[in-house]
């Protein structure tokens, strides 16, 4: 039942577009995340940040941790 009435739904897969899909996400949402955290390490390594140890791992975590991560301006 969907909306008050019965439906039928036909599930398909496609490999091709499964390893497509899977293609982007890898180039896209994990690189992203890639360049986010290599952009943290240069900031720490030269010493440019004065924001505290625990919000830099939580800005750390929230990278690697979180679905969808969208990241925040660098600075912040």
């Amino acid at each position: 039942m969907l909306y008050g009435a019965e439906r039928r739904t036909i599930l398909t897969h496609s490999p091709e577009l499964h390893e497509h899909q899977a293609r982007g996400f890898d180039g896209t949402t994990l690189a992203k995340a890639g360049r986010r955290l290599d952009e943290l390490a240069a900031t720490l390594a030269r010493g440019k940040t004065r924001r505290p140890r625990a919000k830099v791992e939580t800005e750390i975590t929230a990278i690697t941790v979180t679905p969808g991560y969208g990241g925040s301006s660098p600075g912040t």
